[in-house]
């Protein structure tokens, strides 16, 4: 073996482990849900959407979900429960509700929407798979139909914490930080994930 066959042989597990890495992401669905939002609207619409799921992504990822966490983020357990929560889910659900009212072409159609979004961005933000994140989606529009929740509920807080983040976020020209309502709940929420 010579001193270059090393080389090619790390080159070759690197290659296999980034292909492995790959293939974790790619059950992520990143991008396909873009592709849904293009059956249902323009591609003007359709860049318009992607516009505002990126202005919210971020803030929503790092501001609200990692320093926000009322757990240990090497927790994969704890982060997890954290995610699935009920508050963290009425949070993102009625944020991206609100979003998705901010244009009357989307609000015309905040449902179709809101179905393809929602599982999406919980792909992203919480690393769900899509499996999960489609059960998510519709045991949350099942709560929502059939009025399961009351107002000191878990659920109901973080709607009305996203629904106050959203209005700040709307009157300082998208340029606020989101999260400062989800923050109010950090210690209730912390208690109730021990």
């Amino acid at each position: 073996m010579g001193f270059f066959d090393f080389f090619k042989t790390d080159k070759k597990r690197n290659l296999r482990k980034i292909r492995e890495k790959i293939e974790q992401k790619k059950n992520l669905q990143l991008t396909e849900w873009i592709d849904d939002v293009r059956k249902i609207c323009s591609e003007k619409e359709t860049i318009e959407i992607v516009r505002y799921y990126n202005l919210v992504f971020t803030q929503l990822k790092i501001s609200v979900f990692t320093l926000l966490a009322p757990v240990n983020l090497k927790d994969k357990n704890k982060l997890e429960e954290f995610y699935s929560h009920k508050f963290s889910i009425g949070y993102l659900y009625s944020f991206l509700l609100s979003l998705l009212q901010f244009e009357d072409f989307m609000s015309k159609k905040d449902d179709q929407l809101l179905e393809i979004i929602l599982p999406a961005m919980m792909c992203q933000i919480f690393e769900f798979n899509k499996e999960k994140s489609l059960k998510i989606y519709h045991s949350t529009v099942e709560e929502v139909n059939n009025n399961q929740s009351s107002e000191n509920d878990f659920f109901s807080k973080g709607v009305d914490a996203a629904i106050k983040d959203w209005e700040k976020f709307v009157k300082e020209d998208f340029k606020g930080v989101i999260g400062v309502n989800f923050s109010y709940h950090v210690d209730e929420l912390k208690k109730d994930l021990e």
